[in-house]
């Protein structure tokens, strides 16, 4: 499993793009299939200036063209999950419940000291709008 964690802020985006493009090719590579979870962290502050996610939807269409061109390169399909993430709300720890399915990491409430949350919970990969 590779957790990678983006800076929606980063002033050097391209050069983020390239290293996650060469991490993602040796992931395939040594271990086709390792689930990927994507976050695309600061969401909190991106959000101020664009409210309707436009930033953080190209910035996910351009890690998933990533992910299509490395797939095709090493003829192995590989999946994703792209989350946008923010210290602020629930979204890192519905990220990390999302991986429960994997025996690598244990879901989020549990280093919670077993505080079991109610809090709404929003997958950021499928909808630009909290459900």
């Amino acid at each position: 499993m590779l957790i990678y964690v983006f800076d929606i802020t980063s002033t050097e985006w391209e050069s983020d793009l390239r290293y996650f493009e060469d991490i993602l090719g040796s992931l395939r590579d040594n271990s086709s299939d390792a689930g990927v979870w994507i976050l695309i962290n600061k969401m909190d502050l991106a959000d101020k200036e664009d409210p309707s996610r436009k930033k953080f939807a190209e910035k996910k269409a351009e890690i998933t063209a990533i992910n299509d061109k490395v797939s095709k390169e090493k003829d192995r399909k590989g999946q994703i999950r792209i989350f946008g993430t923010t210290i602020w709300d629930e979204s890192l720890y519905k990220a990390s419940y999302s991986s429960r399915d994997s025996k690598s990491i244990r879901p989020a409430d549990e280093f919670r000291h077993g505080h079991r949350s109610s809090t709404r919970l929003y997958p950021i990969s499928t909808s630009s709008q909290h459900t």
